[in-house]
């Protein structure tokens, strides 16, 4: 009599425990695991820090590429000579160079 209620206690309890346990699973693998939401939240912000320094890069870049322009225009040897010498702090030894840029 005990094994007959056991049997039947068994098979009552088996679908609700193996939910259980498939509902555990894919709640972990949702939340937790590697491609889960915290994985997920994790890639978002650091999607959001490289598309800002992407923003930077691409403002450096058009910088730069306007300073490229203006040097292609014809500019005097004398003129492109002190540029390079302010650029590359290199004078000759009885120059005096004056730093105006003030950053």
């Amino acid at each position: 009599m005990f094994l007959i209620r056991l049997k039947r206690y068994i098979s009552y309890l088996t679908l609700p425990i193996l939910l259980i346990l498939f509902l555990s699973y894919i709640s972990y693998h949702t939340f937790i695991s590697n491609a889960g939401l915290s994985k997920n939240l994790a890639l978002k912000s650091q999607l959001l820090e490289v598309n800002a320094e992407l923003l930077v890069l691409h403002s450096d870049k058009a910088r730069l590429k306007k300073h490229i322009t203006l040097l292609k225009k014809n500019i005097d040897a004398d003129m492109l000579e002190e540029k390079a010498k302010r650029i590359l702090y290199y004078a000759h030894p009885n120059e005096i160079i004056i730093n105006t840029n003030i950053n």
